[in-house]
């Protein structure tokens, strides 16, 4: 059950990553981007919510870590005025590489629970 519930999570995340992806590549031309990052880091969030409470992956924790990071990191070019558009050049660039983190992570772990549930039958 484990296991389904992981590439469900998975799927929608893709599905989610190549929508929003293409949406902040649209509108990063029109600068304008921050309702399709919006969509991504909800989307994390709640799946990264599944993860945690299904496997334990030391991936979780590295997650964590870089967003926490992320946010500090924002906050510093925010504070020390940086300038709007570094900032969402930032956001843009970061989201879509913790989308593509948080995806390739999805499919570590889905191959490893898929490798213990034929190790256990």
């Amino acid at each position: 059950m484990k296991l389904k519930i992981l590439v469900t999570e998975l799927v929608f995340q893709i599905l989610l990553g190549i929508g929003s992806t293409l949406c902040v590549t649209y509108q990063y031309l029109q600068n304008d981007f921050l309702l399709a990052l919006f969509f991504i880091g909800v989307g994390n969030l709640l799946g990264f919510f599944i993860r945690l409470s299904i496997v334990e992956s030391p991936f979780n924790k590295y997650y964590f870590y870089g967003i926490v990071v992320f946010f500090v990191m924002t906050f510093v070019l925010y504070k020390f005025d940086f300038g709007e558009e570094i900032i969402f050049k930032f956001l843009g660039i970061g989201g879509v590489l913790f989308n593509l983190y948080y995806l390739i992570y999805g499919f570590i772990n889905i191959k490893k629970l898929s490798d213990e549930t034929k190790i256990n039958h």
